[in-house]
């Protein structure tokens, strides 16, 4: 799990993970309807805000595809132990821990079942 980050640090990290999907600040308030203001993102991604709130971040986390529990970590939030930890196949930690490899694998397969119907429609 991440260390809080210094207030210019997370600043940064935000403005990657907004930069690594290709969106610009505009167009993340145009994709939560306004929920997420422009000015208010670049206030964070300047080091002005530090600790967003955590509906904020939650929504951040899925529209840069990245973990809730990562961001809550990087601001400073206290996170449960092994909370967000993955294991060595990439599930996580707290809730596949007594699945075993077999399930693993049939989760995992599932899941490319359901990617490829959708992906059909």
């Amino acid at each position: 799990m991440q260390d809080p980050m210094s207030r210019e640090a997370f600043a940064a990290y935000m403005k990657s993970l907004r930069e690594a999907v290709g969106l610009r600040l505009r167009d993340i308030e145009r994709m939560t309807d306004g929920a997420i203001n422009n000015s208010y993102l670049s206030q964070i991604e300047h080091g002005k805000i530090r600790r967003p709130s955590l509906d904020f971040l939650h929504e951040l986390a899925q529209i840069y595809r990245t973990s809730y529990v990562d961001l809550l970590a990087r601001a400073g939030y206290p996170v449960p132990e092994g909370m967000g930890e993955q294991d060595a196949d990439g599930f996580p930690s707290h809730l596949f821990a007594a699945l075993h490899d077999e399930d693993k694998q049939a989760l995992v397969e599932y899941a490319a079942f359901l990617r490829q119907r959708r992906d059909a429609n």
